[in-house]
């Protein structure tokens, strides 16, 4: 079928177009937030962890996409007063026995698809990168732009085993006793624009 050098022109400018109306809004470093909470038998550790990237892709004044990545060099621990026990657990974080920082030094969330469910939230679907493994992973966001300003709030709630986080989980080791980790842990991001 030989097409008509307007309707060739209309293919060719239409996805040019889409393009052109899509805008990437960077995240600000100092007013985002990303924080961690994990519990296991006998306490809860909680933190933060710095933003090192992030952004949203804004089409016909809705978000359409958007990733952010996170600097897992800069994991702290938040609930400790003894700074001690604080380098202790922030040590142990790093290491092997938790997410090889040394190895891979940063985690990513890509947005895949977007679905609004009511208001300004949103059922949100995407690849969930930790120790440079790739997982979908699901969740409700909370989306919406105010003085100019868009705002990203959501909570993850993550199973550290899947990314092969093992270190004390009931699911691979018996007889823990008070020394059990829950697999669980949550991440919660909020992320607000430049």
């Amino acid at each position: 079928m030989k097409l008509s050098p307007v309707l060739r022109f209309i293919l060719v400018i239409l996805p040019i177009a889409a393009l052109a109306s899509a805008e990437n809004v960077p995240m600000d470093f100092e007013t985002s937030k990303v924080l961690w909470s994990a519990k296991k038998i006998t306490a809860e550790h909680n933190g933060t962890v710095n933003l090192s990237r992030g952004e949203l892709l804004i089409s016909d004044g809705k978000v359409s996409g958007g990733s952010f990545e996170v600097d897992m060099t800069t994991i702290i621990d938040l609930d400790l007063a003894e700074p001690g026990l604080r380098k202790k657990i922030v040590y142990q974080l790093k290491s092997d026995d938790f997410f090889s920082v040394d190895q891979f030094p940063t985690a990513s969330f890509k947005i895949e698809s977007l679905k609004k469910t009511s208001g300004d939230t949103y059922h949100v679907a995407g690849g969930m990168t930790i120790k440079g493994k790739t997982l979908p992973v699901e969740f409700d966001a909370l989306i919406k732009v105010q003085g100019g300003k868009w705002t990203f709030d959501a909570t993850l709630e993550l199973d550290r085993t899947r990314w092969n986080v093992r270190y004390r989980s009931g699911k691979f080791f018996e007889n823990l006793g008070d020394n059990l980790i829950y697999d669980i842990f949550k991440i919660t991001v909020k992320l607000v624009s430049k």
